[in-house]
């Protein structure tokens, strides 16, 4: 494998570090208190705006309109809370996966014989991170961003006195008479909150992707070592090896599902809502403006690549689990007697799945085919689809829109 290969790799990796140092979510042996404060301040931004744009929701609960824009950023927010929590609970086992992954990976890819196995499908893994990151970052300062334009445009123009706004559609219960003060630093707070929600977002979801590949990496090697069994001379070290590091593997694997089985849930069960909602919008624009088709554009393309990121990778584990175990059966290790123990062992395995808190399985199956919310708790199938799903909660916002006085 090329140095550029490798090269495009540490870049990969080390702009998911860049994103999560940000927000002291980063795994380190020994840890400092700044990390650990980092995270409780993006925790505490995260969870106070959402708070605020709960209290707009209330306070306009009558018009659906507001009420499904509001739903859809509170929405970003508790993800980005939900994230958040996650790791800040369980930190030290996100701290033994990354001992368990990350430097093995390094390991192999100084190794030339098995460096372009590892890397195999590093581009596609890449690109999709790059893109979500992108996507991320002009769908969350697209907020605070017009609050400063507006700002510079009415200096500029020399209007005095200047009105400020806050970013987001919040409401506080202390917010009753705010004043120019307030409303600067309301306004600096929430723009503050939204860099986690740029971080979280784009480096927890990278991570995931990151250490499923390195995963993916170790099971290649193993499939490598395996079918050039013959090729070397072996008292039975090699077998046992392998058998030590699926084990390895799959504990990764359950660390791994614990961390993330709330955040992906939350991301599998708010899909239909999130789609409605910005449906809804688009059917409420008076005057389609490039700029709002653009911002829909990209914040519906985001959420499908954030899904995309996790149903693949869970496949794509899956099929490399059993491409080790297809290469173990087809490795003349019958003839041997001496391997037959440890061979069975890893052969009666069980298949190395991600699922979501032992409700669903981690695979494109939950991209492609889920008819609603509920049957990500369960593995049923149906004959609708999410589109399904969407276009009936349309119709009943629209319904809600018709008839103000059901909710009012």
């Amino acid at each position: 494998m090329s140095s550029e290969e490798v090269l495009k790799y540490w870049e990969y990796r080390n702009t998911i570090k860049f994103l999560l140092v940000l927000v002291g979510l980063w795994p380190s042996e020994n840890p400092s208190r700044v990390p650990r404060l980092l995270s409780y301040i993006s925790l505490f931004l995260s969870a106070y705006t959402s708070f605020g744009i709960a209290g707009y929701a209330r306070l306009n609960f009558t018009n659906i309109h507001l009420v499904t824009k509001s739903l859809s950023i509170m929405g970003s927010f508790l993800a980005v809370v939900l994230k958040l929590m996650s790791i800040i609970i369980h930190r030290e086992d996100l701290n033994v996966l990354h001992k368990f992954l990350d430097p093995h990976f390094n390991k192999l890819l100084n190794d030339p014989l098995t460096s372009s196995l590892v890397l195999n499908g590093l581009q596609i893994r890449r690109n999709l991170a790059l893109t979500l990151t992108l996507l991320l970052l002009f769908v969350s300062f697209t907020y605070p961003a017009t609050c400063f334009i507006s700002i510079a445009q009415q200096y500029f123009h020399r209007i005095h006195p200047i009105t400020f706004s806050i970013p987001y559609p919040t409401v506080y219960p202390w917010s009753i008479n705010p004043t120019k003060f307030y409303i600067i630093i309301q306004s600096l707070i929430e723009t503050a909150a939204t860099v986690p929600l740029f971080c979280v977002s784009a480096g927890v979801d990278s991570l995931f992707s990151l250490y499923g590949f390195q995963m993916i990496g170790q099971l290649r090697e193993m499939t490598y070592r395996m079918t050039h069994i013959e090729k070397i001379t072996d008292d039975g070290t090699l077998v046992r090896e392998c058998v030590l590091q699926h084990f390895t593997i799959m504990k990764c694997r359950d660390i791994l599902q614990k961390i993330y089985g709330p955040p992906i849930l939350w991301i599998m069960t708010t899909n239909a809502i999130v789609l409605c909602n910005v449906i809804f919008q688009f059917s409420q624009m008076n005057v389609i403006s490039i700029s709002r088709i653009t911002w829909i554009s990209a914040y519906v393309a985001l959420k499908i690549i954030q899904t995309f990121m996790y149903a693949w990778t869970g496949t794509c584990l899956t099929t490399e689990d059993e491409n080790y175990k297809n290469a173990i059966y087809s490795s003349d290790w019958h003839r041997n007697k001496y391997f037959m123990t440890s061979v069975l062992i890893i052969l009666t395995q069980r298949p190395l799945i991600l699922t979501v808190c032992d409700f669903a399985i981690v695979s494109l199956g939950i991209f492609t085919s889920v008819s609603s919310q509920f049957q990500y708790f369960s593995e049923i199938k149906s004959s609708e689809s999410v589109l399904n799903t969407t276009v009936s909660y349309y119709f009943l916002l629209q319904t809600l829109q018709e008839t103000p006085s059901v909710i009012s």
